[in-house]
């Protein structure tokens, strides 16, 4: 299944990593807890069947 991903991603040009859409790892770093709030609060969150802890949105 990972592999018709990863597949597709590339079938449809898709960028493989964030570093490639010229974010580096210390402005991602400094920026995740403002993203991880913002997807937690947003609500398409809520629709998940399993609604995840601020930690897990960060590890994702």
């Amino acid at each position: 299944m990972a592999q018709a991903i990863e597949t597709l991603r590339s079938e449809v040009n898709n960028q493989s990593a964030i570093k490639e859409f010229g974010i580096s790892k210390e402005d991602w770093d400094k920026n995740l807890d403002y993203i991880a709030n913002n997807a937690l609060i947003d609500p398409c969150t809520g629709f998940n069947p399993r609604v995840p802890t601020l930690d897990e949105l960060k590890a994702i």
